[in-house]
């Protein structure tokens, strides 16, 4: 049921979402990543328009929600890197649900209330995994800052050592 509903709707519901996704930054760097299609100029506006597709295609054909994991970690690395909170990391996804409960409500359909709850466990489970990729990613930022002074000592102490390997 949920293909047919969005089916016809997921170029500007993908739209929609990209926007709100990118407004997290400011104007001038949301402008840019909408505007730049180039992706070796715009490579994360580029990533978020791949990857958020990915995950709309896989809401909308209802895939195993673990098969999405590597379009999720592709969007979160980012944000883990780019220092946003966890909230704000994982607001891309609670802005799909809003688009998504919005276009449930505004059909003509039978059935609102069974498709807007599925379209929400959907994506619950998807905050879910996103939340574990998150904590995961800055476990792994904090663990590279933790050990970066440690090897640049161990080079370091080589060097005076004579070993210039």
């Amino acid at each position: 049921m949920l293909q047919q509903l969005f089916k016809s709707k997921k170029t500007s519901i993908l739209h929609e979402w990209f926007k709100t996704t990118i407004n997290q930054y400011p104007s001038k760097t949301a402008q840019f990543m909408q505007n730049e299609k180039d992706q070796f100029a715009n490579p994360v506006g580029h990533i978020y328009q791949n990857e958020l597709k990915h995950i709309l295609e896989g809401i909308i054909n209802q895939k195993d929600i673990s098969s999405l994991s590597s379009n999720l970690e592709n969007i979160i690395k980012i944000k883990a890197i780019q220092e946003f909170p966890p909230a704000e990391s994982l607001s891309f996804l609670f802005s799909l649900k809003n688009i998504l409960i919005t276009e449930i409500i505004n059909q003509q359909i039978e059935q609102k209330e069974l498709l807007c709850w599925e379209v929400e466990k959907q994506i619950d489970e998807l905050i879910k995994l996103s939340f574990d990729i998150y904590t995961k990613c800055r476990e792994k930022i904090f663990e590279i800052r933790l050990n970066h002074p440690i090897r640049k000592n161990l080079k370091h102490r080589s060097k005076v050592k004579g070993d210039f390997s």
